[in-house]
């Protein structure tokens, strides 16, 4: 592995990491800019130039996030649950963080009870096919003005 390649491994890891440990304050204070359009504003650093291909920060920090999450769903006491809303969000903060432009989608299905489901989608690319949820309605995204959720 070459020192750009490490560089990039170890920044994709710290940047995940930061996603998963800070997605209980983006779910319970500022869901609403994740589910909206991402504004230039919401991006951290300059546009990637990886934005049309999954290059290696933010390969690994896709990784790295959802691992986290996984890892502190175990850790008792801590406020993390190891769904698909706490996966989708460390996803989209891991991107958003490298800057790729990236939102949180989520769904409902009715049938004999109501089900959610939530997942990232990047609006530069045609939204994937979700594995195991393809019939999930998706809801419409919340308006700008209102997506900064509760202030308290």
């Amino acid at each position: 592995m070459t020192d750009h390649g490490r560089k990039a491994s170890v920044r994709g890891v710290l940047v995940g990491l930061w996603s998963a440990a800070s997605t209980p304050f983006w779910i319970h204070r500022r869901l609403g800019v994740l589910v909206a359009p991402p504004h230039r504003e919401d991006i951290a650093g300059p546009p990637s130039a990886e934005a049309g291909d999954r290059g290696p920060v933010s390969g690994c920090a896709e990784r790295a996030g959802r691992a986290g999450i996984r890892l502190l769903a175990r850790v008792p006491f801590v406020p993390i649950r190891n769904t698909c809303l706490y996966r989708s969000v460390a996803t989209c903060l891991a991107l958003r963080r490298v800057g790729i432009p990236a939102q949180v989608r989520l769904g409902v299905r009715r049938g004999s009870d109501l089900r959610a489901h939530a997942w990232v989608v990047r609006p530069q690319e045609p939204e994937p096919p979700r594995r195991g949820s393809p019939d999930f309605t998706p809801l419409r995204s919340p308006a700008r003005s209102d997506a900064s959720g509760p202030t308290t």
